[in-house]
């Protein structure tokens, strides 16, 4: 490994990750400090110029009694070559030390990342630590080689594919997840405390994004909600779409009644019918209730349980960890029945259907999660202890949270069993 090579390295940890590499290019001195050491060829040139010089000199004197000239000539020569003997031997005995903290090392190396780290981070870091500062820098160039931009751009790109990804409904379950455990699994992972791990700034930042949401969003209050065909029977009159000349904005007339179509539902007028709409009075900041028209949800509640704060019968609904489902790996964690969780979250449980699915989900306070099929068939019939909760991962797959049907319990004698594998499959 040549000089130039060496050079090239960009900051100290890295210098230290590749000491075997460097070999004996790589010094350490008493005081801590790491050196970087030029080449021993340089020093071997000065001492041989160093030599020849002599030599002339040395000639330059023998030839001083009978050829002036020649003598002259071999004196300038020692004096040119020991000149250039001895600035080789200062440049190839110069160490040029790097001091400072780990930090002061790299923003010395690194000026542009240094810059972006301290700006996405918003952290001193010359207040950090030597340990803090390097599991923080090495967290962030891992963070931005895997996402393929530069570190000052992380925090756009990021919170850019993360909204392409999750829909609203769904990040509240992305926060609690990394939240409750993809910090501690990347702090373990890589050994490293959790402050500095990559998932505690997504954490950090979705937080911020949707506090500045709440705050730019306009507070929205409604009443009087119904579905458009119950408008029209309550009005006992045609519901009329109408469209302004001027403005080309979609206003609505139903009987006394006329109001604001939204954008969404205005796209819909043509092609929808009337099952498509919904009718609502909304006030935005605490102003005047408008009569609005917007688009039915795809969504609807099939069922809600409320908790009676009652103690559970049933203490152990299931348990799949670790067995085998058609040659699929299933684990269980976090296993509760359904009056475990919704004291959990202090708050109801709704089964949701989507109408363009079919499918059904749950809904229980800031959890939201899959509902098997089994359970789905039971769903309108069923008791809130009918069914179990747990999260459920599947060849190693991430833990998801579901709703399955329990197994139910009294005393030792099993009364009901129902196969979670099977359940699980549907």
């Amino acid at each position: 490994m040549d000089s130039a090579r060496y050079l090239c390295i960009r900051h100290p940890s890295q210098l230290i990750a590749h000491r075997s590499e460097v070999g004996r290019y790589f010094e350490e001195g008493d005081s801590g400090h790491i050196f970087f050491v030029t080449n021993n060829n340089m020093k071997k040139t000065g001492t041989t110029l160093l030599i020849l010089a002599a030599l002339s000199l040395f000639g330059s004197l023998i030839s001083m009694g009978y050829d002036a000239d020649t003598a002259g000539g071999r004196f300038m020569g020692a004096i040119v070559l020991g000149v250039i003997g001895v600035t080789l031997l200062c440049i190839g005995n110069k160490k040029e030390e790097v001091s400072g903290t780990y930090w002061q090392n790299y923003k010395r190396l690194n000026p542009i990342s240094a810059r972006a780290i301290e700006a996405i981070t918003e952290r001193e870091m010359e207040l950090e630590s030597d340990e803090d500062a390097k599991q923080l820098v090495l967290s962030l160039e891992r963070w931005s080689y895997n996402l393929g931009c530069e570190i000052g751009q992380l925090k756009t790109e990021f919170l850019k594919s993360f909204k392409s990804t999750f829909n609203q409904d769904e990040i509240q379950t992305a926060l609690a997840r990394i939240k409750n455990h993809e910090c501690d699994k990347e702090a373990n992972t890589f050994q490293i405390k959790t402050k500095n791990t990559c998932s505690f700034f997504m954490l950090q930042w979705l937080e911020e994004d949707s506090q500045k949401l709440s705050t730019d969003t306009p507070k929205l209050q409604s009443r009087n909600k119904m579905s458009a065909r119950e408008l029209v029977e309550r009005e006992n009159a045609k519901l009329e779409f109408i469209e302004k000349a001027e403005t080309k904005k979609i206003y609505f007339s139903c009987g006394n009644v006329k109001g604001y179509v939204s954008p969404a539902a205005s796209k819909k007028v043509e092609t929808g019918n009337i099952d498509d709409f919904l009718y609502v009075e909304v006030s935005t900041d605490g102003q005047t209730y408008t009569p609005c028209l917007i688009l039915a949800s795809s969504k609807r509640v099939i069922r809600t349980f409320y908790s009676d704060n009652s103690t559970d019968k049933y203490i152990s609904p299931i348990n799949v960890a670790s067995e085998e489902l058609n040659a699929k790996k299933v684990r269980c964690r976090n296993t509760m029945t359904l009056r475990g969780l919704m004291n959990q979250e202090n708050a109801k449980l709704d089964f949701i259907e989507d109408s363009k699915t079919g499918k059904v989900s749950f809904s229980c306070g800031n959890v939201k999660g899959y509902v098997s099929k089994a359970a789905t068939e039971k769903i309108e019939a069923g008791s809130l202890d009918d069914f179990s909760y747990a999260e459920i991962s599947i060849d190693n797959h991430e833990y998801i949270p579901c709703i399955m049907l329990a197994r139910k319990e009294f005393g030792n004698k099993v009364v009901r069993t129902l196969s979670v594998d099977r359940d699980l499959e549907d």
